[in-house]
């Protein structure tokens, strides 16, 4: 009964977090697409379409990276509740390397961010 409600209870911080991760989009203003007139010409210049491509680049690799870290963070929770206490102490081992490599993937992308925003700050 005691890892079933365990078990359970990873579930739950699961189903929580995955709910917490989802946007919620309102939208505030109706434009009519037959009256809409942008102000300035849609030209698209190679940096602006470099800057597009570098975006969606960097959201893909946070949303898997994300997806990634949290699913083994998950396996590796549930193998060490269910596991034996040698089982354990080999779960502390690997769970090491994982936090590494969960950091490095938040802060690269997080970083990448950063400079992108800097770049474009300073209009170059």
């Amino acid at each position: 009964m005691k890892k079933k409600s365990k078990i359970m209870i990873i579930l739950i911080i699961a189903i929580l977090t995955i709910i917490l991760l989802i946007n919620q989009v309102n939208a505030t203003q109706v434009i009519n697409p037959d009256s809409y007139k942008p102000d300035s010409p849609t030209e698209v210049t190679g940096a602006t379409q470099f800057l597009n491509a570098s975006n969606r680049l960097i959201g893909v690799i946070q949303v898997i990276g994300s997806l990634i870290s949290v699913i083994a963070l998950i396996l590796i929770g549930i193998k060490y509740i269910i596991g034996s206490v040698e089982e354990r102490a080999e779960y502390k081992k690997t769970l090491k390397p994982y936090l590494i490599g969960a950091v490095m993937v938040f802060a690269i992308t997080n970083l990448l961010a950063i400079i992108q925003n800097i770049v474009t700050s300073f209009n170059i």
